[in-house]
């Protein structure tokens, strides 16, 4: 498939079949395009309908098709010359003047036709144009590799959840290197065990990790990701503050494990479903709240009363001088993704729901406090590995460990763990 459409002079997309409404959305959004391209995207903001004018409804229900969330759909926006062409019965329509007008209504223009929200179909929209970018990035001429494929589509939808990875495998630029074949014999639990252990392995890296994390029940070790679930935390180091415009993404944030690259021998044997590394103890969980779902709490602004509560319930001598504290407790709310809550507002906002969401607060028994995953629990230990990113959590299993997911301890992100004294290196066997 990847040669048809990388040589196709056209790629159609099928959007699924005409109805009432759409016919009308098509139209409407034909006179839109014509409108844009007549006064350009700013000035044409003007003459927009009122937002009352029926065709507004028309088009939010075009744009809340489902056909973006389909997995195999990412081949046809990856691989195709030119971007493809949407299908609605025998309509065709550009994805460009879609894209641009997804774009304009997140932007605000008319924002009545979507709905600033991740699981909004419309999102997935913007992620197919954002996806086609990144994939084709001018600047490196290297793609995206296999982990940040799996990452980046880990919402879509398939029948065969196999197909998580088989259905991105040939667009990976490490796809050749990592030599991974698609193979429908292999149950789904030795498919990702086997994957994860190979990207690991060719990588001597523990990247994969953020997407991992002990779930129960589950047939999966828990540093495997379950490309099933869909329903995850945002990784803590990635800078991510979608729909904003003008925003500065940075792909890295933390220094956890220090500037160096990894000085550890990493081990992943997907037969014996264990993952070995050195690693160093640094703290452990004392005190815990209960899940936070930031979502709500952000919407009827109930979280305002929590917080002021739980910062009393946690306050601390660690962070020292007036003030430290507080300022602590806002950067943990939005996993250390912004400095200055007022000048950056809506990034704020945004990084406050997505670094808190589905995760907990937490004291150490050093005094300091943090995000850690839903599952963490009371002395669970805090870890870190020379060249690691962000601490990982741990929890003693005999003599292995269950990883129970990444976490963000304010006072040890930039490396000032590996100054503590009295720490000692050991080996690290993860199942």
């Amino acid at each position: 498939m990847n040669i048809i459409y990388q040589r196709a002079s056209r790629v159609l997309t099928y959007t699924g079949p005409d109805s009432g409404s759409s016919i009308q959305a098509l139209d409407f959004i034909q006179e839109l395009g014509e409108h844009i391209r007549e006064r350009g995207s700013e000035r044409a903001a003007s003459g927009f309908p009122s937002a009352n004018d029926p065709r507004w409804t028309a088009l939010h229900e075009f744009f809340q098709r489902p056909w973006p969330s389909r997995l195999w759909i990412v081949q046809e926006f990856l691989l195709s010359q030119s971007p493809p062409i949407l299908l609605c019965g025998r309509r065709e329509v550009s994805w460009n003047l879609i894209l641009e007008l997804v774009l304009l209504a997140h932007d605000g223009y008319f924002p009545f036709v979507v709905r600033h929200s991740d699981t909004d179909p419309a999102s997935s929209l913007l992620w197919l144009g954002e996806l086609r970018v990144a994939a084709s990035d001018a600047s490196t001429r290297k793609g995206m590799t296999l982990v940040e494929l799996l990452r980046a589509c880990r919402a879509r939808h398939c029948v065969d959840t196999r197909d998580k990875t088989f259905a991105v495998l040939s667009l990976a630029s490490d796809a050749e290197e990592l030599q991974i074949r698609a193979d429908y014999n292999v149950s789904t639990p030795e498919l990702y065990t086997k994957v994860a252990a190979t990207i690991i392995q060719n990588a001597q890296s523990l990247e994969i990790l953020k997407s991992a994390g002990y779930r129960k029940p589950s047939d999966l070790p828990s540093w495997v990701p379950d490309w099933t679930t869909d329903r995850v935390t945002v990784p803590l180091d990635m800078n991510d503050f979608l729909f904003v415009k003008n925003a500065k993404k940075s792909t890295y944030m933390f220094s956890t494990g220090g500037k160096s690259e990894f000085s550890t021998t990493i081990n992943a044997d997907a037969y014996s479903e264990v993952l070995s590394f050195r690693g160093t103890i640094v703290d452990q969980l004392s005190c815990l709240t209960e899940v936070i779902c930031a979502k709500t709490r952000t919407k009827d602004h109930s979280w305002m009363a929590w917080l002021q509560q739980t910062m009393e319930a946690f306050d601390t001598s660690k962070y020292g001088k007036e003030g430290a504290m507080e300022m602590a407790f806002w950067r943990i709310m939005c996993g250390g993704r912004t400095h200055d809550r007022q000048k950056f507002a809506e990034q704020f906002l945004r990084g406050l729901r997505r670094g808190i969401h589905l995760r907990r607060l937490c004291r150490t028994t050093g005094g300091f406090i943090g995000l850690v995953p839903s599952h963490a629990r009371e002395g669970d230990e805090v870890c870190i590995v020379r060249g690691t990113r962000v601490p990982l959590l741990l929890r003693a299993c005999g003599e292995f460990w269950l990883f129970i997911g990444e976490c963000y301890i304010h006072g040890i992100m930039d490396g000032e763990a590996l100054q503590f004294h009295g720490l000692q290196t050991q080996d690290v066997k993860v199942v």
